[in-house]
């Protein structure tokens, strides 16, 4: 409980000397304020600190310690403890706690999308809309409005809350982000969305802890922290955090390019400046004529669909790479939630399923005969057939692997899923030698399984992810950025293999001896030329059990002196 540990903090720092029972009420009456419309909520708190007051008072006071009333009663009048919604404006509390300047807020919002239609809290958003505040809320949720509402109570307060982790990365919340980067003062970041299993066993929804002030400050530097999965926690329970999981970044950064929110979590500088330089390019939305799913079957609405019954039907199973096979199904169903107009089903189109494996590969291939899909499936058409076949190839690439580990709002944070703004804003560059790979790679997946070669297949798809980063005109540094996405960040991460980044390493191997050697020497190579100029010799040695591999740097004198 938050209020049992700041209260608790309070007295220890004044725990040198002997603290009275009355002192000990006076410290709770005059530092703890709680507001929360579960009553149950709000008496657990209560007796909970109770209980941590009796911690410090002496047995002999303890028989004749009486607690104080901290709820309103006829011997409480002014409480400090309110039962009440936390969004009403009009409440008493809000009279009882303007002048009071509070050093700390803290809390933990509910995660609930849609909480946003109670009858109070839209009262209080139109309130505040309408008073002096053009107030942004996404997706109605409600953890958004916590935050913003605690300003009210805010004279150069520190807040500090657990939140949502998704407030700061999906698209329904772009404005409210804006907003917030704009009239507050973000401090401390500490993002728990890829350990959220470990932290939090029973809860699916990512989350962080944020540290922040009502009022914005010109170079606002914010501290971040995003901790990565390990193997140890299943072994130690503790979470381990590594010199690159510590950020700093402007607050200015984050509201010029909003992507940088995600971007955070598992990159650094100079990934943010190879997005920047991705996104310089004209996008796949820009060079297609549309994007539209496909028939929403169920929900409230009643709609005909006997116009497409008997059609062949389409479903995400028969998708292989680069090819969709053919089957004998047909449309059967005669009512949907939404039509769609029959042209969105003419082929060609490019179809790419809703859903993305572990390895952030999608499923997709072309649409060559007119053919009914629902809306778990994307149909891209263009006109010009080829394009689709250039669409498909970058989508297949390394380049988009690596934009969506590190800009999608899903993917490394909550489940396997790419959304369609997200999957068309990849840059794009018009190839024959991509479109020509395409529809080879095509041709071979639609052989029977008997007569594939897997082996050339293999190699098709590196030619063709090599074509595109070159198109892309990447250095040596860039492709290096996105192939430590393509085979050690995707697979730590998104397929939990520990492997690419944990693996335990044995002296008595000649290649592992190599790996660490290669290691040492990259500290030896940058430091010897400083101590030499300084007449001195820096050396290392190895030292290792069965547990752990140490390095012992001894810096001494010139041996040839």
């Amino acid at each position: 409980d938050a209020n049992i540990k700041a209260w608790s903090t309070t007295v220890e720092k004044i725990k040198k000397r002997l603290i009275k029972p009355d002192e000990i009420i006076s410290l709770v009456e005059e530092n703890i304020y709680t507001i929360d419309k579960d009553k149950n909520a709000i008496m657990i708190s209560i007796f909970s600190l109770y209980l941590t007051m009796l911690d410090y008072l002496k047995p002999k006071d303890i028989e004749k310690f009486k607690f104080p009333n901290l709820l309103k009663s006829d011997k409480n009048p002014n409480p400090n403890f309110f039962n009440a919604d936390f969004f009403d404006y009009e409440s008493e509390y809000n009279n009882s706690l303007k002048n009071v300047e509070f050093n700390f807020i803290i809390g933990n919002p509910p995660y609930k999308r849609g909480a946003g239609n109670s009858r109070i809290l839209t009262k209080y958003l139109s309130h505040r809309k309408n008073s002096y505040d053009n107030i942004k809320i996404g997706n109605k949720e409600i953890s958004q409005a916590f935050m913003l509402r605690s300003s009210d109570f805010s004279k150069n307060t520190k807040i500090a809350f657990i939140l949502n982790s998704k407030n700061f990365y999906n698209l329904q919340s772009i404005d409210f982000r804006k907003y917030f980067l704009s009239n507050y003062s973000i401090d401390y970041i500490l993002e728990l969305s890829s350990v959220r299993n470990e932290v939090f066993p029973t809860a699916k929804t990512p989350v962080l802890v944020m540290f922040y002030r009502f009022g914005r400050e010109e170079n606002q530097l914010i501290k971040y922290i995003s901790i990565k999965p390990s193997p140890l926690f299943s072994k130690l329970k503790m979470l381990f955090i590594s010199k690159q999981d510590f950020k700093k970044v402007l607050q200015q950064k984050l509201l010029d390019n909003d992507y940088l929110w995600k971007t955070l979590i598992y990159g650094d500088y100079l990934d943010f400046e190879l997005l920047k330089k991705l996104k310089s390019y004209n996008t796949i939305k820009d060079n297609v004529d549309e994007t539209k799913q496909g028939i929403t079957v169920g929900g409230t609405d009643i709609n005909s669909a006997d116009e497409y019954v008997g059609m062949p039907f389409v479903e995400t199973k028969q998708f292989r790479t680069f090819f969709i096979e053919d089957n004998d199904k047909v449309w059967e169903t005669k009512i949907v939630h939404r039509q769609k107009d029959r042209s969105l089903f003419k082929s060609p189109s490019l179809l790419i399923s809703k859903g993305i494996n572990r390895k952030l590969d999608l499923k997709m291939g072309i649409l060559r005969k007119d053919a009914i899909f629902t809306d778990s499936i994307t149909a891209v058409k263009c006109k010009n057939k080829d394009v689709l076949y250039n669409v498909m190839g970058i989508l297949g690439s390394s380049i988009f692997k690596y934009m969506m580990i590190h800009t999608a709002s899903s993917i490394g944070t909550e489940r396997e899923q790419v959304h369609n703004p997200e999957k068309f804003n990849i840059p794009y560059i018009f190839s024959e030698k991509v479109i020509n790979l395409v529809k080879e790679i095509e041709e071979l997946s639609e052989k029977e399984f008997i007569f594939k070669d897997e082996s050339k297949l293999k190699k098709l798809k590196q030619t063709l992810n090599e074509n595109i980063l070159k198109d892309f005109n990447l250095n040596e540094q860039e492709q290096a950025l996105i192939s430590y996405s393509e085979n050690i960040l995707i697979p730590w991460i998104m397929e939990k293999d520990f492997s690419r980044v944990f693996r335990k390493l044995y002296i008595k191997n000649n290649q592992d001896k190599d790996i660490l050697i290669n290691y040492l020497n990259t500290f030896i190579e940058n430091f010897s030329e400083i101590f030499k100029n300084e007449n001195k010799h820096l050396s290392v040695k190895i030292i290792y059990n069965k547990y752990a591999i140490g390095f012992y740097f001894t810096i001494s004198k010139n041996p040839s002196n």
